[in-house]
């Protein structure tokens, strides 16, 4: 590993893997090549869960590899979830602007650029996700709104007996747009901004697996940040949807017990007009589309 410096990088990502070596190759190849497009000396902070897959001498190997961003891998020997471990990574983040991302994303040419410059143009934003894709194309329904005890009833009839789809939409899902303000994103892949991690904090700890992104999302709305869901700026999620395999492993386990504490810590369960009635005001995405137009700089895609 190459040795680190005291200069701030331009900017940073934390990466969270468990047994992830047929996937962080791919992740860590394609997210290097974009912060070098953004501009060189980011830093990718990679903390490993007690891989037993080789999936660590994988990632240190690729940090010898590739130049002009520094990899630096912090094994921490054994699983301990989602938060511990991130928050081991988000200490030590200095860069203006930071990338959480799971081990199984793959960033296309310009995506990364493109999240950090529709970050720059919405002032108020604390965090912008992307549009997620299943490496078959499909999309990923990678934002919604809060969840409430309701929406998890409907997910659950969706899932396990097929019915009940349009209303869960109704209830959880925002129109297509292709740039809008939303409630929550999925932590697979968020661009945040480190004056709003510094004002917010770190994650929740009481939280082992999740959801620990939809209580930062809450933590941010709190704080006055605005969430921005930019559809236009696509990435691939190679997801095993670990808590869609079934109702009773232990991913989903924990997921439940992770939504009992987050729905008594934010004080609502079956509806979300009392949780909006506590964010503090600031300008809509909408209103600050002035900003983002009148930028000289156009947000260039690739799928």
């Amino acid at each position: 590993m190459r040795p680190s410096t005291s200069k701030v990088p331009p900017l940073e990502a934390v990466v969270l893997t468990w047994n992830s070596v047929s996937e962080i190759e791919i992740c860590l190849r394609s997210m290097a090549a974009c912060f070098k497009e953004y501009q060189p000396g980011g830093v990718i902070h990679v903390v490993d869960n007690g891989s037993t897959d080789g999936t660590v001498a994988m990632v240190e190997a690729l940090a010898e590899e590739i130049a002009g961003v520094e990899i630096r891998c912090h094994p921490l020997g054994e699983n301990t979830g989602t938060t511990f471990s991130r928050n081991v990574a988000l200490k030590q983040v200095t860069a203006p602007f930071l990338l959480v991302a799971d081990s199984d994303t793959e960033f296309p040419p310009g995506s990364i650029t493109a999240l950090v410059k529709t970050l720059k143009s919405h002032s108020h934003a604390g965090l912008v996700a992307p549009q997620l894709f299943f490496p078959d194309g499909e999309e990923q329904e990678n934002c919604r709104r809060f969840p409430t005890i309701w929406t998890k009833v409907l997910r659950t009839l969706v899932a396990r007996f097929g019915v009940g789809e349009r209303l869960r939409e109704k209830n959880e899902s925002y129109a297509p747009q292709p740039s809008l303000e939303v409630d929550c994103a999925i932590s697979a892949c968020w661009m945040l901004r480190k004056a709003a991690v510094d004002q917010i904090g770190l994650l929740d700890e009481e939280i082992f697996y999740s959801p620990e992104d939809t209580d930062y999302c809450v933590r941010l709305r709190l704080g006055g940040w605005k969430l921005v869901w930019d559809r236009r700026i696509k990435v691939t999620h190679h997801t095993k949807r670990l808590s869609h395999k079934g109702f009773f492993n232990s991913h989903a386990r924990s997921h439940t017990l992770g939504l009992r504490y987050f729905w008594r810590k934010h004080d609502f369960r079956w509806r979300r007009e009392g949780l909006y009635a506590r964010f503090p005001a600031a300008p809509s995405v909408a209103e600050e589309q002035g900003v983002e137009e009148s930028s000289s700089d156009e947000v260039r895609l690739q799928a």
